[in-house]
């Protein structure tokens, strides 16, 4: 432990992993080599969605991108603070000197604190590989890429806003103050590196119940048009009396008290109907079965209505055999 010698805030907190050893990386290097991988990782991401999906919209693509920097950042950088968290003060690599650097903004990084570990843990082990999971669904237009988006969204955003708020209150409710006073390290590090992850999030999160609910109003639409089908197929009365031909000479009537099924098996692209029945040229007339196959004609009755089914099977019950 380090309880002195160090540029931290409140300067009395102790450090964990012994002594502090100072960075030897010029700042301005550390976030440009970071800034570089980040341009790397977006480089190789753009080739590979181009290759698996060239048609993917613009703005998806660009939420390719965060998805794959988020999960990036959160399995190899996020997860190096997990592992190296309690020598922290005197690693010298590059992602210990980024950290020890980044901790001049919120100094908990520095002391093993238990939200900021469990907050970290949980991130690096969950939202990192499902970041990388909703990016590959967002690729590929999977159905599963909005309720994950929406889920990592949250997450992203709820976690950032407790890593704020529990900062800021011990700062303004109990003055214990974790970043340096030069309002570089409050604006650029602490505010300003973070607030992507509560701004995107909760613009990933509201286009997710955007498209979830027109899924379900679609979804819904689609069950009111097969009600109303269903509807309109149930309120075709029977016909008492059935005839068929096309003069008087020919029509053949039916009456009696069993019932049966005339069923129009062409694509019916009229139906002429009136008071005393319906017209069909007759085709056949099966005198040992309850059916009667029948086919429209192309002459309608001058009393003939608007078609009531289109391209479909119609059924009419009918009150007798002849």
């Amino acid at each position: 432990m380090s309880t002195g010698n160090h540029p931290y805030f409140p300067p009395e907190i102790v450090l964990s992993g012994g002594v502090f050893v100072e960075n030897d990386w010029n700042v301005f290097t550390l976030i440009a080599i970071f800034g570089a991988g980040w341009l790397a990782i977006m480089a190789v991401t753009l080739l590979f969605v181009q290759r698996v999906n060239p048609k993917l919209s613009s703005s998806d693509r660009c939420l390719v991108l965060w998805f794959t920097l988020c999960g990036c950042i959160h399995i190899f950088f996020e997860g190096y603070f997990i592992y190296n968290h309690h020598r922290m003060a005197s690693m010298t690599d590059f992602f210990g000197q980024l950290w020890k650097e980044y901790a001049l903004s919120d100094s908990r990084y520095m002391t093993s604190d238990p939200f900021v570990l469990c907050m970290e843990s949980w991130t690096a082990l969950i939202w990192g590989p499902l970041s990388l999971l909703t990016a590959h669904h967002i690729t590929t237009s999977s159905p599963y890429r909005h309720p994950l988006q929406a889920l990592v969204s949250t997450g992203h955003f709820y976690g950032a806003l407790l890593y704020y708020c529990t900062s800021l209150y011990e700062d303004f409710f109990r003055g214990e103050r974790y970043y340096r006073p030069e309002g570089y390290y409050f604006w650029f590090y602490f505010v300003g590196m973070n607030g992507a992850w509560i701004v995107i999030p909760l613009a990933c999160l509201l286009g997710s119940m955007r498209a979830v609910g027109r899924a379900f109003e679609v979804q819904g639409a689609i069950g009111r048009g097969l009600e109303e089908v269903e509807m309109k197929k149930r309120s075709l009365t029977p016909f008492s009396t059935f005839r068929t031909g096309t003069s008087d000479e020919g029509l053949v009537p039916l009456a009696s008290p069993a019932p049966q099924a005339l069923r129009v098996l062409e694509n019916v692209t009229a139906t002429s109907l009136n008071t005393d029945g319906i017209w069909l040229s007759a085709s056949s007339i099966d005198q040992d079965n309850d059916s009667i196959n029948h086919r429209v004609p192309e002459e309608l009755s001058s009393s003939a209505q608007p078609a009531i089914y289109n391209e479909t099977i119609l059924t009419i019950c009918v009150s007798s055999k002849v």
